[in-house]
């Protein structure tokens, strides 16, 4: 069995190209609130896989510097629009680990989908900030995964971090 965590990156400056626009403040405390919860449930993640692009990379960062998770793992995979299959052969390969997803929308609410409904039209919504946890059988099969957990920003804050 997986436990697996996806978080989307939180809210972002606009300005800049896609592939380089950062977080926010509110987008940096949005990570912070999703680092402490996951700490509160005494969840701390194997290994976390974030999209390359800017506001992710700065999401799985501050995320593991709270939990202390010694490795980040850049894949192509968590770009929107990338083929879930990959993404999936991917985790497939991780047997044995309790990864956390740090990337995008459309693209987490659609690969969510197929992992509990196996069919394209599902989706679970994931704003800016959102957490959602997942139990899967391995190996990973589409339309196989329990829907654990799923919660907003205002909801991963708990009292003051700083």
């Amino acid at each position: 069995m997986m436990h697996l965590f996806v978080l989307r990156h939180g809210e972002t400056q606009e300005g800049y190209n896609e592939k380089e626009r950062p977080l926010t403040q509110f987008g940096e405390r949005q990570a912070h609130y999703a680092g402490y919860f996951l700490k509160r449930l005494d969840v701390f993640p194997d290994v976390i896989l974030s999209s390359p692009l800017v506001r992710a990379q700065r999401t799985a960062e501050i995320v593991r510097g709270i939990l202390g998770v010694r490795e980040v793992i850049t894949t192509e995979y968590l770009i929107p629009g990338s083929d879930y299959r990959k993404l999936i052969e991917q985790l497939n390969l991780m047997q044995g680990k309790n990864p956390l997803l740090v990337g995008h929308e459309p693209h987490l609410s659609e690969f969510i989908a197929q992992l509990i409904g196996g069919i394209d039209f599902r989706r679970i919504e994931m704003r800016k900030g959102y957490l959602a946890g997942l139990n899967i059988p391995l190996p990973i099969v589409r339309g196989t995964a329990t829907l654990i957990l799923l919660v907003n920003p205002i909801e991963l804050k708990i009292g003051d971090f700083e």
